[in-house]
């Protein structure tokens, strides 16, 4: 059997996927995991909440990696959006955290966002 360009295509293509969808799913969690403490607020919001300091440290750490490069941003972007579409009702609420907490991602939170399109 000869092997050609196309036997390899296939199954790379396959486990590069796969790969990527393995590992967005390990940084939504580590995005998930820094944003917990903002869960009462993205819940109840103001003006029975207030933002806590340990919410706004993790969009702190948040926005230094959105800074690393166009991917971190996007990842970062794809795993805010499920998280706002998991708490539909106070969409506007978690879009206000980044003002809130004087805290600039690189991107707007918009449950709408297209996150292929930040740059």
């Amino acid at each position: 059997m000869a092997f050609t360009s196309k036997t390899f295509i296939i199954p790379t293509t396959t486990i590069t996927l796969l790969f990527l969808y393995y590992t967005m799913a390990m940084y939504c969690d580590v995005i998930s995991s820094l944003l917990y403490s903002c869960e009462n607020f993205m819940v109840y919001g103001p003006p029975e909440m207030a933002v806590s300091s340990q919410c706004c440290g993790g969009l702190l750490h948040l926005a230094n990696i959105s800074g690393e490069s166009i991917l971190a941003r996007r990842v970062i972007c794809s795993c805010i959006v499920s998280l706002i579409d998991d708490y539909g009702p106070n969409a506007t609420t978690i879009a206000s955290l980044p003002r809130l907490c004087g805290v600039y991602l690189g991107f707007p939170l918009d449950p709408n966002i297209d996150c292929n399109t930040i740059f």
